[in-house]
C-alpha cells in the first residue's frame, strides 16, 4: 500500500490496499521468492530479449528467462494468458474441449463457470480430485494449476502477518527497502525450515524466526562497540 504522489503508482479497486506498488514475483512450489519485478511504468526492467512480446508476456519470459527448457511446469494466471482464447462452443456441467496449434493446447472447461486454460505442458487428460467427501473429475491441468499457483498469494499473506512495523512514508524507496526486507526475512524462513526439517522436527514458527532473528543482530550489534559506547536503536 502507498498513497503518496508518484507516477508509477497503481490503483486497484477491487483489492483492500487500493492504491499502492506492483510487484510481478515467481516462486516455487515451497513458497520461495525466486525473482521479481517492481512495475515502474515505461521504465520498468524487462530483458531486451523479449522486448517484441507484450507487456504480460515480457515479465513472464523476464521472470522464467533462467529456468527456460529445464522441464518446469511454469502456471500463472489469466493476466498472463495470450493469446485469447475463442473457444465459443456451449458445454455441460463438466465438459471440455480442447484445441492445438503445434505444442500448444487451449482449453475450455465447464464447472460453476467457463474455465480457460492455455498449456505448453499438460495434454488432454483429467484426474480424479478428493473434493469434500466426494471425488470430482477435473482436467489435469486445472488440477495442477489449483495446486501450484497459491506461492504469491501465500507469500503476500506470510509478510502481512508479521510485516516489519512502519509508519505511512512519503517516500517510495523508503517503501519499497522496506518491503524488500520483509521479502529477504520470510525467504530466509523458507531456508531455514528445510534445512531444519531434515535432521528435526521441532521447528520455529514465522514470528519465532524473526524475533531470534532480531535478537542475533542485536547480540552481533552489541559485540562490534565498543565498551561504554551507546548503541542507538530505531
Amino acid at each position: 500500500m502507498y498513497k503518496s504522489r508518484l507516477s508509477w503508482k497503481q490503483y486497484i479497486p477491487l483489492k483492500r490496499a487500493r492504491f499502492g506498488f506492483k510487484f510481478f514475483m515467481l516462486c516455487d512450489m515451497n513458497d520461495y521468492i525466486l525473482d521479481f519485478i517492481i512495475y515502474t511504468g515505461r521504465d520498468t526492467s524487462y530483458s531486451e530479449k523479449f522486448s517484441d512480446l507484450p507487456l504480460s508476456s515480457r515479465i513472464v519470459m523476464t521472470l522464467v528467462e533462467d529456468y527456460l527448457d529445464l522441464g518446469h511446469c511454469i502456471v500463472m494466471d489469466n493476466y498472463y494468458s495470450l493469446p485469447e482464447l475463442f473457444l465459443n462452443s456451449k458445454l455441460k456441467r463438466n465438459e471440455r474441449i480442447t484445441r492445438y496449434y503445434e505444442k500448444v493446447m487451449a482449453l475450455k472447461w465447464l464447472d460453476k463457470k467457463y474455465v480457460h486454460v492455455l498449456s505448453t505442458y499438460h495434454e488432454n487428460n483429467t484426474s480424479i480430485v478428493q473434493k469434500r467427501q466426494t471425488q470430482v473429475e477435473k482436467p489435469t491441468c486445472i488440477h495442477e494449476y489449483n495446486d501450484t499457483m497459491g506461492g504469491v498469494d501465500r507469500t503476500d499473506q506470510l509478510i502481512a502477518l508479521y510485516c516489519i512495523p512502519r509508519r505511512r512514508l512519503r517516500k517510495y524507496y523508503k517503501k519499497i527497502f522496506m518491503v524488500l526486507l520483509d521479502l529477504a526475512i520470510l525467504n530466509s524462513y523458507h531456508l531455514y525450515k528445510i534445512q531444519t526439517q531434515e535432521t528435526s522436527h521441532d521447528v520455529m514458527t514465522q514470528l519465532q524466526f524473526r524475533i531470534a532473528l532480531a535478537r542475533f543482530l542485536l547480540e552481533q550489534n552489541l559485540q562490534d562497540n565498543l565498551p561504554g559506547h551507546l548503541v542507538r536503536i530505531g
